[in-house]
């Protein structure tokens, strides 16, 4: 199976950034499905470790970036989690001007961005990235994400205003 192939390639290849990205996806998907506090843990390390491996061979792969910061997030560390997805964000944009492309953000990253900001209690940065997040990919669980920081910045109209949009 691909759990096999890839723990196999890293062997085989442990100078591929690639390689350590999709070792660091199986160690996160382990973590997020895992019930059990200790291994759940255990897992967010491995998964860290393979992503800032893939992102140290390959510091232009934004997707490492913005797994760590989702990683760190899970791991309880909000402001490194916040640096790695901004990071991925400004890597992500500026190969996307280097080959011409238009800048569309990463609506996942943005809001994972704003996810650790609100956590930080700093909700005017959680509203721009959600919002930023809600102009890429509008979905319903954004707007209601931007409601509640706006409710815990007490802004009430500006909140009723996003829940409104989430319905």
């Amino acid at each position: 199976d691909d759990n096999t192939l890839f723990l196999s390639d890293v062997e085989h290849s442990p100078n591929s950034g690639r390689v350590h990205g999709n070792v660091g996806a199986i160690y996160l998907n382990s973590a997020l499905a895992d019930s059990n506090a200790v291994s759940k843990r255990l897992s967010f390390d491995m998964a860290y470790g393979e992503y800032s491996r893939a992102f140290e061979i390959d510091n232009r792969d934004y997707g490492s970036a913005s797994a760590l910061g989702q990683v760190l997030y899970h791991k309880g560390d909000f402001n490194a989690s916040v640096m790695w997805s901004q990071r991925s964000i400004e890597v992500r944009r500026q190969l996307l001007k280097e080959q011409g492309l238009p800048l569309i953000d990463d609506w996942n990253t943005l809001q994972n961005t704003g996810d650790a900001f609100v956590r930080l209690d700093k909700f005017d940065s959680a509203r721009f990235y959600y919002s930023a997040s809600s102009t890429v990919f509008p979905r319903p669980e954004i707007y209601e994400k931007i409601g509640d920081a706006n409710l815990r910045a007490r802004d009430t109209i500006a909140a009723i205003a996003s829940y409104g949009d989430a319905v």
